[in-house]
């Protein structure tokens, strides 16, 4: 019972965490491939200074590596979404609102990646999602829905970094079996490093603000952001996933765009700058984050009875 309650207490740390980086996201002046290439290097660097890694990474067979280094690729576009949401709509929150229609996604997704029926439920999730989002576009400062809108640019963005996160969480639930957590995750921040490196000249050539060196600011949020975000937060996780239910670690992880939201509102005061449509669109959302492993854990049960 008490591992139980520090498995909880640890897995609400990782998840504050995890919602801090929107908040960092939002500090970091640099652009978002800038912002990422530097995380993901950083994350990587990290990961080769944790204990019996390199024998980890060793007893990995090419394969599993070369599967995980191309996730790395979609967790790379992932962030380059959420991180350029939050740069061109100016809000961490809006990032987080819109984050959370990873449900939907993952419930489109995971029946084709597994090949399973879809469940009738996630229609309903379906209605609710689309619903919030059209209160959060109705939220939009410039009053009206227009594709030149930045705000509403930034939700499609926002809407495209969920849908890569719940493919590549999908793709992580198929492939990672009894894979080591921290290989898995050096070799996706390796593999996202590798392809924004690639993608690196032509951006450069087309004029791109690129800092390789950043300022003493931006460094200290990069550090924060690749440590304390990255590699401290997973390994708070995986040492949590430990002693706790995959539904119990569901529910605390699904607090993460509200702990995101709350922190926007304490240092941003972004709650002066979203109306009530934007919080009822995001209440919504955020409902339905809830209601989808209520529904299947009731759902479970009651087939087993």
């Amino acid at each position: 019972m008490k591992a139980e309650r520090q498995a909880i207490i640890l897995m609400h740390v990782a998840t504050f965490l995890f919602g801090f980086t929107a908040i960092l996201g939002k500090l970091i002046s640099l652009s978002s491939i800038n912002l990422v290439w530097h995380r993901m290097w950083i994350a990587s660097a990290i990961f080769m200074l944790f204990p019996k890694f390199f024998i980890k990474l060793r007893a990995t067979n090419w394969q599993t590596r070369k599967q995980f280094l191309l996730i790395g690729i979609l967790v790379a576009l992932h962030w380059l979404a959420f991180y350029g949401c939050i740069k061109l709509g100016n809000s961490a929150s809006l990032a987080l609102a819109t984050f959370g229609t990873i449900t939907l996604f993952a419930a489109l997704i995971e029946p084709l990646v597994f090949k399973v029926k879809m469940k009738k439920r996630e229609l309903f999730i379906g209605v609710l999602v689309i619903l919030g989002l059209a209160l959060i576009a109705k939220s939009n400062p410039d009053e009206k829905f227009s594709l030149q809108s930045s705000y509403i640019q930034a939700m499609f963005l926002g809407i495209l970094a969920a849908f890569l996160a719940a493919l590549f969480s999908v793709l992580n639930k198929k492939y990672v079996l009894n894979n080591s957590p921290t290989v898995v995750t050096f070799l996706q921040m390796m593999g996202g490093f590798i392809f924004l490196s690639l993608l690196l000249p032509f951006f450069l050539y087309q004029g791109l603000s690129f800092e390789f060196i950043p300022d003493g600011r931006d460094i200290a949020y990069l550090i924060l952001l690749a440590v304390i975000c990255t590699n401290i937060a997973f390994s708070l996780e995986m040492e949590a996933l430990k002693n706790m239910s995959a539904f119990t670690s569901n529910l605390i992880l699904n607090l993460e765009p509200l702990y995101g939201i709350a922190l926007a509102i304490i240092i941003f005061a972004e709650n002066q700058m979203l109306n009530f449509w934007f919080y009822i669109g995001a209440a919504l959302i955020m409902l339905t984050v809830f209601i989808h492993p209520i529904l299947d854990k009731y759902i479970n049960r009651k087939a087993a009875v």
